[in-house]
């Protein structure tokens, strides 16, 4: 079966075959690819005079076109040549979940007394006051200053976005039979 011009296969071998190009993003002449031209115009760039784009699927993955009819409501519509997506995202801090983090402490007077149920230390006093979880408020004359690392905000560092994936050649062909229209 003799491949059509402009189709776009995917090739396992670091050879580009004759008749083919690498979708590259690569300008071309129009005046030596005039069918060509006529089957992609300028959808991929080109100024539509001198030169006119392949498409670069170079770290990019094709995607079905959704502006055809019938159009599936379902998936937002792109049409040919249309790119999208990012290989890696910030999320903002409203992507995030919000938590804190609680700290349990005794409003008693502390003396000697070690550590005890879970709270820092029990008091000295001999009627042996229990330990309750409170809130103690701050002293502002002793604020200190936290290491930057310990408070800073998160989503500050990109993620990688990209699934799971292999590695090969998108080609076009420049050479071929026409495909009829319908």
């Amino acid at each position: 079966m003799e491949n059509f011009l402009g189709e776009i296969r995917l090739f396992s071998w670091p050879v580009i075959p004759k008749g083919w190009l690498p979708c590259d993003g690569r300008l071309l002449p129009i005046v030596q690819n005039q069918a060509l031209f006529a089957l992609l115009g300028v959808q991929f760039g080109g100024d539509g005079k001198a030169t006119f784009a392949l498409p670069d699927l170079r770290g990019r993955v094709a995607m079905g076109r959704n502006d055809w009819p019938p159009v599936n409501p379902a998936f937002a519509s792109h049409s040919t040549g249309q790119a999208g997506g990012v290989e890696s995202v910030m999320l903002p801090l409203s992507a995030l979940p919000e938590h804190t983090h609680s700290v349990q402490v005794s409003n008693a007077t502390l003396g000697n007394g070690g550590p005890a149920g879970n709270y820092p230390a029990t008091s000295a006093n001999a009627n042996g006051v229990a330990a309750q979880p409170t809130y103690i408020t701050a002293d502002t004359n002793k604020l200190v200053t936290l290491h930057a690392d310990t408070i800073a905000a998160t989503g500050q560092t990109p993620i990688p976005n990209m699934q799971p994936s292999i590695c090969l050649s998108y080609c076009i062909a420049t050479q071929g039979v026409f495909p009829p229209r319908q």
